[in-house]
């Protein structure tokens, strides 16, 4: 599948910058291989059509062989990722980093670093962000 696999490929480079990065940091990365990132897309492409249980079917295995053979923490690097594995979050959250959420918050400790808070003419704070 042309789609497929230019969404792999372009998912690919920015693992790779964002693999860099954390190896600096002295975090070793390990990358799902072909069969397995073809399952985590089938399980997206499950959610997206409504088959929810079907998503979770095929993801569990990927993410179980991941913490099997000792990673520590699985990035969701899709949007969809943490919905699939929702209840597996609340039970397990050591396990799973959701980057959407850890982008929001950085985003917004970013806005906040750079406009600080200035109360208006009736002493509440406004912000003009959205929600």
């Amino acid at each position: 599948m042309k789609f497929y696999n230019a969404y792999i490929n372009q998912y690919l480079k920015l693992f790779n910058k964002a693999q860099d990065n954390l190896s600096a940091l002295g975090i070793a990365c390990q990358i799902p291989d072909d069969t397995a990132q073809q399952a985590v897309m089938e399980s997206i492409y499950a959610y997206k059509a409504g088959r929810i249980a079907d998503a979770h079917r095929l993801l569990t295995p990927v993410r179980d062989r991941l913490l099997d053979a000792g990673v520590e923490k699985l990035i969701l690097g899709c949007t969809e990722l943490p919905l699939i594995l929702q209840q597996d979050m609340a039970s397990a959250p050591e396990h799973y980093i959701d980057a959407t959420d850890a982008l929001i918050k950085k985003t917004v400790e970013w806005y906040f670093a750079h406009y600080p808070r200035h109360p208006n003419h009736q002493g509440t704070h406004h912000h003009p962000i959205a929600a």
